[in-house]
């Protein structure tokens, strides 16, 4: 979940960038907004790739969010998003939004139990259609057998590579060297990346570290342990979440202390806030007008559609806001006064 954070704040900021580069046509008049991106030392290429997706928008739905969003706009800026699943359907996408961007590009499906899979990431062929042994040698599985679909459609059958022994297949993945992002683009992105080793490092002592912006609340910050570990709500869950309320979503009092004014300056003079102000400045924006829309909040505060999406979600299942309906959110301060 973390890495698709960090790659959708990387998206904003190349994007940010992409639209104030300036440059002369062949006719020399001044043009705007860089469309012919090449990857740099400064700014690779970043393949995210993550597995068993189904499990990972499973426990996070706010991951479908970004997903779609790094899918579709991220190969403008050198982003490109790799989802991998043992049943190419529809319901382990999580989301019919994901086929058509994900479809565009490069495809790899083995043989599958499921005849839909070839309908769904757009193949010549269905991988079902594979035969499990071969014809002419009983017995012999066609392990490694599938389709391969580039971006001009043409397809064609293969077979995957034969993993070496453990301790010798470990050398593929020593080999190169790992580009990295700029220093501009780390402090951008903020822990999501520039702390990922320790996370790394945490789950192979066994422990339960926080993910920047989805589990870095003080309250979920110190479950080290399996007993401590809390479940991460389902799709669809009502724990935990404030019913909507009969209440009268007016102005509150004046605010006192730093709130949303301070943190709509912020945003407003172009600085990103820190992944634990945003949630601040989501809730101080609702305490302060009462209620309002995911697209308005997102507008004003200057701040990612599916980042404000996310943050509202969680809130909700903590009690901290009012889903309305409709896209509509609500302070559960003021219903709780009400």
């Amino acid at each position: 979940m973390a890495m698709l954070i960090a790659a959708d704040a990387e998206l904003t900021r190349r994007s940010k960038a992409s639209a104030l580069t300036v440059w002369y046509d062949a006719d020399g008049d001044l043009m705007y907004g860089d469309t012919d991106w090449s990857p740099t030392p400064a700014e690779p290429l970043i393949a995210v790739t993550i597995d068993e997706w189904q499990d990972v928008w499973g426990n996070y739905p706010e991951a479908l969010d970004y997903a779609v969003r790094i899918a579709i706009l991220g190969r403008k800026v050198g982003i490109k998003l790799r989802l991998v699943t043992h049943l190419p359907t529809l319901d382990s996408l999580g989301t019919p939004k994901l086929r058509q961007p994900l479809t565009a590009g490069n495809n790899i499906a083995f043989r599958t139990t499921e005849r839909s899979a070839g309908y769904v990431i757009n193949l010549p062929a269905d991988p079902n259609d594979i035969p499990a042994v071969w014809p002419d040698e009983p017995g012999v599985p066609t392990s490694g057998m599938g389709y391969l679909k580039g971006v001009e459609e043409r397809a064609a059958m293969f077979r995957g590579w034969a993993p070496e022994p453990q301790k010798i297949a470990t050398r593929w993945a020593k080999r190169g060297t790992p580009a990295v992002v700029s220093d501009e683009a780390a402090e951008h992105i903020g822990p999501a990346y520039t702390q990922w080793r320790e996370r790394l490092a945490a789950r192979r002592r066994g422990e339960l570290p926080p993910v920047p912006g989805v589990t870095d609340d003080a309250e979920t910050t110190t479950a080290t342990t399996p007993a401590a570990k809390a479940k991460p709500q389902k799709k669809g869950s009502t724990a935990n979440a404030v019913a909507p309320a009969k209440a009268n979503f007016g102005k509150p009092p004046a605010q006192t202390g730093p709130g949303f004014d301070q943190l709509l300056t912020a945003t407003a003079t172009g600085s990103t806030p820190a992944r634990g102000d945003k949630k601040k400045a989501v809730l101080a924006f609702l305490e302060t007008e009462g209620q309002a829309t995911t697209g308005i909040i997102a507008a004003r505060l200057g701040m990612p559609l599916s980042t404000v999406s996310s943050t509202l979600k969680r809130a909700a299942e903590k009690g901290e806001v009012v889903d309305l309906g409709h896209g509509a959110w609500g302070s559960a301060q003021l219903a709780a006064a009400s």
